[in-house]
């Protein structure tokens, strides 16, 4: 952050399934997300956080730098939607940049 720079946090809170009760997990076997839906579950969230969810308005073109953390259970983190989600994040805040203007993101999943 240069001078005269600030930050803004983008955030969104995506609850996956609830977790089955105990009798449900002694009588069925493990449930795991299918791909499509941990795919979108990732998209949504990350969209959510890059154009609704934002600490403060800010003209995302114009940042340098941008940092996208993912958490959740294992099976839920796909690594397609991730890089995907990368690659949006990238494209959002480069998108009126000016010609030879360091971008660079970072992703950290947790």
């Amino acid at each position: 952050m240069g001078e005269g720079g600030y930050a803004t946090i983008g955030h969104w809170r995506e609850q996956v399934r609830e977790p089955p009760s105990l009798l449900g997990r002694l009588l069925s076997a493990t449930e795991t997300p299918d791909e499509i839906e941990s795919y979108s579950t990732i998209e949504t969230a990350v969209r959510r956080s890059l154009f609704r969810h934002r600490s403060a308005e800010a003209d995302l073109s114009r940042a340098t730098r941008a940092l996208l953390v993912t958490m959740g259970p294992p099976a839920w983190l796909n690594r397609e939607a991730i890089v995907d989600a990368r690659r949006s994040l990238d494209e959002a805040i480069a998108g009126g940049g000016s010609a030879g203007a360091t971008r660079r993101s970072r992703t950290a999943a947790t």
